[in-house]
This record gives C-alpha cells, structure tokens and sequence, in this order.
C-alpha cells in the first residue's frame, strides 16, 4: 500500500483553529489512516463512546472529525456542527465533511418554521 502521509502543517498562532500546536497537529494525523481522497480516512486513536474519534490535548478532549475539518477546510463557526457525510463516525477525511447547522434537529427547525407561520397567520 502507498504512503499517503506527506501532510504539511501551516498554522499560524492566532488561526482560530482548535489545536495550533504543530506538535499536536502531527500527533493528530499519525492516528489518522490516510488514504485515497474518495475514501474514509478512519481515525486510529482513541475513541468516544458514541463511535467518533477523541483526541487529547492539554488535558482537554477534542472530537476528531472537528479538528481535521478545522485543520484542512476552514474554522468552524460558534455554535455550528460538523457532519459526517460518509456515515463512518470514525472518518476524518475533510471531503466527506460538512458544515452543519447550529445542532438543532430538523424537528425543532420545522417546529420553530411552523411556529413562525401561525403566528403571522393569526
């Protein structure tokens, strides 16, 4: 199998990212499982109950998908999810991840758009 790890990490200090360190960004992508750009990249390090990837940094637990979104597409908004598109709760690959809404399920947005409506309707 090829080696994909040729990864290079550019962080400024104030980027608003989640880790700046670059020692942490390295120790971040070695439990990554690189692989083609179309595939899951699954996560290798420890994990939280739920399935998704759980990295330790200064004490503090990160989720895994967070940081690889952050790392490779762009900061992540107060209050906004990531979603994991592929289904593989395990996947840090940042082509199969979204920007999602503010953690609300579509119920409470529905709920909230029809409450809205009656109001004006009555």
């Amino acid at each position: 199998m090829a080696d994909f790890r040729t990864i290079e990490i550019l962080v400024p200090a104030s980027s608003g990212k989640l880790l700046t360190d670059t020692e942490d960004l390295i120790r971040f992508w070695m439990r990554v499982e690189l692989g083609p750009t179309d595939e899951c990249w699954p996560w290798t390090g420890a994990m939280f109950r739920e399935g998704y990837g759980q990295f330790i940094s200064n004490g503090r637990s990160w989720v895994a998908h967070r940081i690889a979104y952050q790392d490779c597409v762009e900061p992540i908004p107060l209050r906004r999810t990531v979603r994991i598109v592929c289904g593989n709760r395990a996947c840090c690959n940042p082509r199969h991840l979204r920007l999602g809404g503010n953690g609300r399920s579509r119920n409470q947005d529905t709920k909230t758009l029809f409450l809205d409506a009656s109001k004006k309707l009555g």
